[in-house]
């Protein structure tokens, strides 16, 4: 069943002239049924974890830069191989943990507005800074991972 707003958000892609690819698992003819009603410009279906994260990595050795959206076990591999995984913030734990930016909910929407270069509409209420004070308590060990291409970094 497809997100209400996934179709909207493809389109949006679409006019910002990025290059959208369903990557799933499903069976070839229900995959193609929801690539063709959400206009993809390509469907790979019935893949494996690494099949999706090999489908990844030829498109960054063909010099793309890939931005991933996934929400469960199955596209951690594939989350972790892009350029920038993005985990939809209902998504299962393992998805959250393998993605650089969560977004809250499920709206596809939001990842549209991140991409989106054009300046968004300012709100009319005001916005407060928040203060996030430095931790006091020395980090256990865990707490920092290691990717290749981005370092170590806070998880």
């Amino acid at each position: 069943m497809l997100r209400p707003e996934a179709k909207e958000a493809v389109r949006q892609l679409r006019e910002l002239g990025l290059r959208t690819v369903l990557l799933t698992g499903d069976a070839p003819a229900a995959a193609q049924a929801v690539g063709e009603e959400l206009q993809v410009h390509e469907v790979r279906a019935g893949l494996l974890p690494d099949q999706k994260q090999q489908h990844i990595e030829a498109l960054q050795r063909d010099g793309r830069l890939v931005a991933m959206v996934g929400d469960g076990v199955n596209d951690a591999p594939a989350l972790m191989q892009a350029t920038v995984g993005v985990a939809m913030g209902s998504g299962t734990a393992v998805a959250v943990e393998s993605a650089d930016v969560v977004l809250i909910g499920n709206d596809l929407g939001k990842f549209v507005e991140t991409v989106n270069p054009r300046p968004r509409k300012k709100s009319s209420s005001p916005r407060r800074p928040v203060e996030i004070p430095e931790p006091t308590l020395p980090e256990p060990e865990g707490w920092l991972r290691h990717r290749p291409s981005w370092g170590r970094e806070r998880l």
